[in-house]
């Protein structure tokens, strides 16, 4: 809207130049203000919420993926979450990125989206204080706190202080341009269509905060020309209506190449505002005379027609979240199913190190999951002397070979960042954790090809040595099975279990293979049967290694604390 509106005023301006009415140091002026006031309310909103990540960033978007059970609670912490972090389109990226990690299901994500639409606006609620006249002393506490104190806390509290100051400094110098063009006719005119056409508004709220990619910075632009006395709040709700519905851009584009469930999640939150626009446009005039009698400011009353929008719009939604949330998988059917692709890995959550490692974890859980079946289907195929149920092997390894390149990636990228001590201490041991699975999938390969082998050269096993193996075989298929377990529910005392099964398959191992020499040297068995025996148990045994690294790693680094 502002770049329409500058270029109207550049155009009028060159009418009223020939007119002797208006100077282009007068133009320039203007514009300089404008744009300059725009800068500076962006910049200090983006000072003023990346100092609050800073201070709680981490805590709140773990607080975000745990403490959303029920859509109510979802509210609150989008609420409070997008009020520390002074952006709703923040919030709705994150939820975005939780949804397609399957941090998060759909109901809870739209709860907290609801609760976000609320929180980001007590930016808005800010501004409309009025401390425009002690900006340079905003700043000036913000730059002592920020470059003089050693304490993190404080020097992040010092930073939202400082975007705090820039912010009514913008604020001032774009209420200077504004009182210059609250006396231009053609100015005046085109905003009061706002009030007499409101989709008009509603479409210069929607493409100003489509381009600037913050609504607090549309609603600080709106306080200040209300304040300016540019626009009445007749004309300002169109604006912010519109303001509402643009700020779902950043989602929708957060959402592409995303799962079903998360480009649900972004269409949830475009309806939200969608519907919630229609209604208030339907009773538009008792909406604004009600929001006038809210304050006599008009600035807040600006400031209570987005806030009070968001909290009516919520209030309406909240008893039919389970609702909404079917509504959005019919209107999005289908379910993705391409097992190929990591499903907890999202490159969204890498800004939060702590719950992308999380995430790695139970991609790698879902990794060994694969081999653990695999080892199950060959159990089964030996037991019942059928190889056709070994159909899955091979593309069950190549998933797994797949799966390994993306975790390590992830893992890489995460290592390339800023990470606390804990974690980066845990990263080594993963990625040879990830290598431990990998390898157990090729050995599952191998066992087949063992077997087609076998059955080739017709080569048969003795009955004790086919008891013996089965004995073998299943106990290092259950040791996978709980190895599996144990990094699904990042569990300890199952790790342990598994580490302690290891002497038993190792000694077990060594028996059965002194058996099957000695039985080779009573002539009980064949010696090219023989050759696939030993090449068997060895495999079993290189299985139950891969088994104790990765729980030993489960133990010492990646088990809950």
């Amino acid at each position: 809207m502002f770049f329409w509106l500058y270029g109207l005023c550049f155009a009028n301006a060159i009418g009223e130049v020939a007119d002797a009415k208006i100077t282009f140091k007068e133009i320039q002026f203007l514009v300089l203000n404008l744009l300059g006031g725009i800068s500076l309310l962006i910049y200090g909103i983006y000072l003023m919420g990346e100092g609050l990540q800073k201070a709680a960033g981490e805590r709140m978007r773990y607080i975000l993926g745990r403490l959303t059970g029920k859509p109510v609670w979802g509210v609150l912490v989008g609420t409070g979450v997008t009020s520390l972090i002074q952006s709703s389109s923040a919030t709705t990226v994150m939820v975005v990125g939780f949804v397609n990690a399957r941090l998060m299901t759909l109901t809870q994500a739209i709860g907290v989206i609801l609760g976000a639409n609320i929180g980001t606006t007590i930016t808005g609620q800010l501004i409309a204080f009025k401390l425009t006249d002690y900006a340079l002393l905003i700043l000036a506490l913000g730059f002592f706190l920020f470059f003089f104190s050693r304490r993190k806390v404080v020097k992040n509290i010092g930073q939202f202080t400082l975007g705090f100051g820039i912010l009514f400094l913008g604020l001032n110098l774009m209420k200077d341009g504004v009182g210059f063009l609250r006396d231009h006719p053609a100015i005046s005119a085109t905003f009061e269509n706002f009030a007499d056409k409101p989709l008009l508004g509603l479409a210069a709220g929607l493409a100003m905060t489509s381009i600037l990619q913050s609504s607090s910075a549309t609603i600080g632009i709106v306080i200040a020309m209300v304040s300016g006395g540019l626009l009445s709040i007749e004309e300002a709700v169109p604006i912010i209506l519109g303001d509402n519905i643009g700020t779902c851009i950043t989602a929708v584009l957060a959402s592409i190449g995303t799962n079903r469930n998360a480009r649900r999640a972004a269409l949830a939150h475009v309806m939200f505002n969608v519907i919630g626009t229609i209604i208030i446009l339907l009773v538009l005039r008792p909406y604004v005379d009600m929001i006038k009698q809210t304050a006599i400011d008009p600035a807040r009353q600006a400031a209570n027609a987005h806030t009070i929008f968001n909290v009516l719009n919520t209030m309406l939604f909240l008893p039919f979240v389970p609702l909404y949330a079917r509504l959005m998988t019919k209107l999005i059917p289908g379910q993705d199913v391409n097992r190929r692709d990591a499903i907890y890995l999202d490159k969204r959550l890498l800004s939060t190190p702590g719950v992308a490692f999380d995430q790695a974890v139970k991609e790698l859980a879902r990794m060994a999951g694969f081999t653990a079946a695999s080892l199950r289907n060959i159990e089964k195929a030996i037991r019942l002397n059928k190889l056709n149920v070994l159909t899955d092997i091979e593309e069950d390894e190549e998933i797994v070979d797949d799966l390994q390149k993306q975790i390590t990636a992830y893992l890489v990228e995460i290592s390339e960042r800023s990470i606390p001590a804990d974690i980066s201490e845990k990263i080594p041991p993963m990625l040879h954790s990830v290598n431990d699975i990998e390898r157990i999938g090729d050995l599952c390969v191998d066992l087949k090809r063992l077997l087609g082998e076998k059955e080739f050269h017709r080569a048969e096993f003795s009955p004790m040595a086919n008891e013996e193996l089965g004995v073998l075989q299943g106990i290092v298929a259950n040791a996978l099975d709980e190895t599996h377990r144990a990094l699904a529910y990042r569990d300890v005392a199952i790790a342990r279990k598994v580490l302690g099964s290891i002497a038993e398959i190792e000694n077990l191992a060594h028996k059965t293979r002194n058996n099957h020499i000695q039985r080779l040297c009573d002539g009980q068995c064949q010696i090219h049967s023989g050759v696939f025996f030993i090449e068997m148990i060895n495999i079993y045994e290189n299985i139950a290694t891969r088994c104790q690294n990765v729980t030993a790693a489960i133990v010492e680094y990646l088990g809950q604390k």
